[in-house]
């Protein structure tokens, strides 16, 4: 289906299911309201009026007013999902016409010094991760950046992340209903974490042999003390030494509830979002088994839930502290847990796991979905050959212009050169984004992909630092020498993709230095793109025949207008149009 028809039609539906919603929840409250007013008079008429059968109305009408509050509240709870379904489809219909401002942009991931992510724009605004995480856990936004900066695969799990991306795309209620449970339960700051920390803490509690029987016995005895007070007249000392006995424990036991109170208790809201979660799954079919794994896993999670929310009860400032004074009501709650744990901790551990896994690819084949044009690339692993076929960048809007190249086919290194504004960056870094998006099992924007078996390192965009007192020059230098040793070190393949190297120096030493670093990258087995003005550089297609092609992009001068066709050509650039840009903006 055309993904604006359906994110229409689902938007169609749910914002009907809203309105509905809406009117119901209306009128139950001025339902409500009534039945307020009847409790009221009902009061009035049983206690001031001492008229007959008021009780028993007044009693009826409290039983309805409880049911209709309940039932308020459980169409307030769909209300609120319908609203979640339409903010996620009006998202989705803004991501199809390029606007993702409104998803998870992941700054906090941008690395100035990795091999690529900065240079290449993958985290940030305006950012490729922006354009791809649709994530519903913090888990699996985290997941998903670790996947963009550190791809790389087999062939294997890579033609299986495609099939699996494949699968997915075409289950759009799932990918849309897993996003809506996740942003139905608001995710406490580090709270998935913390269950996972909770699942591999020694027991600390069901151990004890003492607290096991104290916990048996210490109910038992207020009770029958209790009884003794009400029934036989009994006086009250003996649940007073109760009460200090046990404040007297839990005081002794303090820490050991504090932590599972910091892991499990304050993480009930998490935890209901892992059941929810693994609602949408189990409710899905699955050819890799995510269905029959998440129903195993939601059973334990529903018994970890209730114990949670149990334990939870105990910042009530009125249910706690009577729990605890008269039935060690902390230290009840943290065995029956340390009990839960020893049964289903490798279940939990697990399916979180899975969980954050599912969440990955559900961004990725919701973009894979978004994009029915793309096309899934090739992985070649038996030779270094990076060929692509009209191929694009997946940031520009419209119908951008696609190129073909053929890196490894016939040669090593594209030496490319152009005029300013041509499309020399753009083109290296579509590259590189191509090559990474294809690991991470998705479509390309391109006619058709082979993908090589390599790693990527590029220097595109030089950062100096005053602070660190690096020079913009020493700041390439460094950046050119990381290159270097990694590629020397490493046995693996590199694509290298260098944008205008040594700019920071004068013409002469930037062309000898650019040549020294082209035969260096050669002599160590590298292939890729060296993007540079120098047009006396073009020479090494020459001195260096079948490992070191000329590629350009021109633009073209109409009138007075500068004209760009972002077509990628062989052979050396003639063309300088930065006379002319700066005529055309009033430079000069």
């Amino acid at each position: 289906m055309n993904p604006k028809e359906y994110y229409n039609q689902e938007l169609t539906k749910y914002q009907l299911v809203f309105d509905g919603l809406i009117k119901k929840t209306r009128n139950l409250s001025n339902i409500r309201l009534l039945i307020g007013i009847g409790i009221l008079a009902a009061a009035y008429f049983a206690f001031a009026e001492a008229i007959e059968g008021g009780i028993l109305a007044l009693v009826i009408l409290i039983g309805l007013f409880l049911a209709v509050v309940r039932r308020h509240q459980a169409l307030t709870a769909e209300q609120n999902k319908a609203q979640n379904y339409l903010e996620v489809l009006s998202g989705e219909l803004d991501a199809l016409e390029g606007r993702y401002s409104t998803f998870k942009d992941g700054s906090e991931y941008i690395d100035v010094k990795h091999q690529y992510t900065f240079d290449l724009d993958f985290f940030g605004e305006r950012s490729l991760y922006q354009m791809v995480c649709r994530a519903a856990t913090k888990a699996g936004e985290s997941r998903l950046a670790t996947l963009l900066a550190e791809p790389y695969a087999t062939a294997e799990s890579i033609r299986n992340k495609q099939d699996t991306v494949r699968e997915l795309a075409t289950k759009l209620d799932f990918l849309v209903g897993f996003r809506v449970a996740g942003v139905d339960v608001e995710e406490e700051r580090n709270g998935a974490q913390k269950v996972a920390d909770w699942l591999t803490m020694p027991d600390f509690f069901i151990n004890n042999m003492f607290l096991r029987i104290l916990v048996v016995a210490v109910p038992v005895v207020t009770l029958a003390l209790a009884g003794a007070a009400i029934f036989l007249g009994m006086d009250l000392s003996g649940l007073a030494v109760i009460v200090v006995f046990n404040m007297i424990v839990l005081r002794w036991r303090v820490a050991g509830i504090r932590e599972a109170a910091h892991y499990v208790a304050k993480s009930a809201a998490v935890i209901s979002k892992f059941e929810a979660l693994l609602r949408e799954v189990s409710n899905e079919e699955f050819s890799t088994g995510w269905q029959e794994r998440s129903r195993a896993a939601l059973e334990e999670v529903n018994k970890l839930k209730k114990l949670a929310h149990l334990f939870e009860s105990r910042y009530n400032g009125m249910v706690g502290p009577l729990m605890n004074a008269f039935f060690l009501f902390d230290i009840q709650c943290a065995i029956r847990l340390e009990r839960w744990r020893r049964q289903g901790r490798a279940t939990l551990s697990s399916a979180l796991t899975e969980l954050t896994e599912i969440d990955c690819y559900v961004s990725l084949a919701t973009y894979a979905f978004n994009h029915p044009t793309y096309t899934y690339p090739t992985i070649n692993e038996e030779e270094q050959v990076y060929v692509g076929e009209d191929v694009a960048h997946p940031l520009l809007q419209g119908s951008a212009t696609g190129n073909d190249f053929s890196l490894g086919e016939l040669e090593r290194f594209y030496l490319l050169t152009g005029a300013n504004m041509t499309g020399k960056s753009t083109f290296i870094r579509t590259v590189g984004v191509n090559l990474i998006f294809g690991y991470l099992g998705l479509p390309l924007r391109a006619k058709s992909v082979n993908l090589p078996m390599v790693r990527l390192y590029t220097a595109i965009r030089i950062s100096d630092s005053v602070q660190d007192d690096v020079s913009y020059f020493k700041a390439e230098l460094n950046r050119i020498k990381a290159i270097m040793q990694e590629v020397k070190e490493n046995d693996a393949a590199y694509l290298i993709l260098l944008d205008e190297p040594l700019r920071g120096t004068n013409t002469t030493d930037k062309q000898n230095g650019t040549r020294s670093i082209i035969q260096k990258l050669m002599d160590i087995g590298a292939m890729g793109i060296v993007a540079t003005h120098d047009t006396v550089l073009c020479t090494l297609e020459g001195e260096h025949k079948g490992k070191v092609s000329n590629r350009h992009f021109e633009s073209q001068i109409h009138g007075n207008e500068l004209v760009f066709d972002y077509k990628l050509k062989t052979g050396c650039s003639t063309s300088n149009n930065a006379t002319i840009l700066m005529h055309q903006l009033g430079i000069v």
